[in-house]
């Protein structure tokens, strides 16, 4: 029984560890340069710790790799995903060749069935849906418009230099001042109310936001499952 429990434990973590490791030679074999993963965390690692800003370590890789080519290969989880490093080629992807290249990750790790509102998200869509809402969302964005908006953001910048002229004898948390100026010029432009973010201490809106974009456990394991089993977005 002991030989038995032993041989199915041993067998499971085997398993196990050929699933999580499965992709680690999958740019190596196709002759494309990039970083060696980490198991079960990928080339970032930050995005599950959260011990410093993803951003610091696509930069680390970006510093290595730029003079090596268009382009590496690296790992999101167990996902393998082009980083494109030459500025040559992410505008070819983002502007001339975007058609090719409109569908994003996030699209497949929302359910629109048990998320209806999240995975109606132009950031959550693809295909022709995309393109729907996409021509949808378009003409707010045209160049009058952003003008007629100008004088809106205006009126919320003097708002933050009066906050930071008013609190300039005290540190000031720069990533709060940013959110502050961000939900303020947000409100005024698309819902055309005064969140009041730099004259109220618990401005509504402020929470609110603050809510959504706080760094929060169950959302982490949520999309670190969802990036090993992808069947399970639905549940």
């Amino acid at each position: 029984t002991m030989f038995l429990t032993v041989t199915l434990v041993v067998s499971a973590v085997t398993l196990i560890y050929v699933y999580l490791s499965w992709y680690n030679n999958y740019w190596r074999k196709r002759g494309v340069p990039g970083p060696a993963p980490r198991l079960l965390l990928g080339n970032f690692p930050s995005f599950i710790l959260r011990h410093r800003s993803f951003v610091e370590e696509i930069e680390e890789i970006y510093n290595k790799f730029r003079t090596r080519g268009n382009f590496i290969g690296v790992f999101n989880g167990r996902q393998p995903t082009i980083m494109v490093l030459n500025p040559s080629m992410v505008k070819d992807v983002l502007i001339k060749d975007f058609k090719n290249f409109q569908d994003n990750e996030f699209a497949d790790s929302i359910n629109k069935e048990s998320d209806p509102i999240f995975g109606r998200n132009p950031f959550m869509l693809k295909g022709e849906e995309w393109k729907q809402k996409r021509a949808e969302v378009t003409p707010a964005f045209t160049t009058s418009r952003m003008k007629s908006l100008f004088p809106l953001i205006e009126d919320v910048a003097l708002r933050a230099d009066k906050f930071i002229n008013d609190n300039k004898n005290q540190p000031i948390e720069t990533r709060e001042l940013c959110a502050k100026y961000t939900t303020d010029v947000v409100s005024s432009c698309i819902f055309a109310a005064d969140a009041q973010s730099f004259t109220s201490d618990k401005a509504e809106i402020r929470e609110m936001g603050r809510k959504l974009m706080e760094p929060n456990f169950q959302v982490v394991l949520m999309f670190l499952v969802l990036g090993f089993v992808p069947a399970l977005k639905k549940l």
